[in-house]
This record gives C-alpha cells, structure tokens and sequence, in this order.
C-alpha cells in the first residue's frame, strides 16, 4: 500500500521503489554499480535528469505555456519550482 500511496499522492517512497527508479536509470547497482557511488550522488543525478528533461519539454513544446502546464504537470511543477528559486536567489543576491 504504501508503493501505491506514493505513487498516487506523492508521498515518500519505500527504499524498494527508490531502488528500482534508480536500477531503471542507471543500471545495475552492484558490481560497479551506482551502489559504489558517494553517498547522496544517485539521488542528485535523478535530480538534475528531472530538472534538465523538464525544462527541455517545455522548449520542446509548441503551444501556450497553460496548455504546456496541463499536458506535463509534473514537468511544471518542477519548472515552477526552480524558477521561484531562481527569482529567490537573485533577490538575495541584489539585496531586496
């Protein structure tokens, strides 16, 4: 239950599905495999793959930025995201 649970409400994941996310990205995991990775580095990779595949969807997409945002939500909301972290860094960086 909990697998379905995360998959439908975003909740975290049990180990067993981060594992077969990260087996389908980058392979085996033992002999060589990530599992050999410092620490935190598979989760980081993940994370630019998805921030790099969402932001070429929406270059990708001919059509309205609302249509682009319906037809991808999970590609939106990481391109919200990064772009309020964008607008909050440079706020910081120009002292507002």
């Amino acid at each position: 239950m909990a697998i379905a649970d995360a998959a439908e409400n975003g909740t975290k994941p049990p180990s067993e599905v981060v594992i077969a996310n990260y087996t389908n990205i980058f392979g085996d995991p033992w002999g060589g495999g990530w599992m050999n990775w410092p620490a935190g580095l598979p989760q980081r990779v993940n994370i630019a793959g998805n921030i790099t595949d969402a932001f070429k969807s929406l270059g990708r997409y001919d059509g309205s930025f609302g249509d682009w945002q319906k037809a991808h939500p999970f590609d939106a909301a990481i391109w919200h995201e990064i772009t309020a972290l964008r607008m909050a860094k440079k706020a910081a960086d120009n002292g507002d």
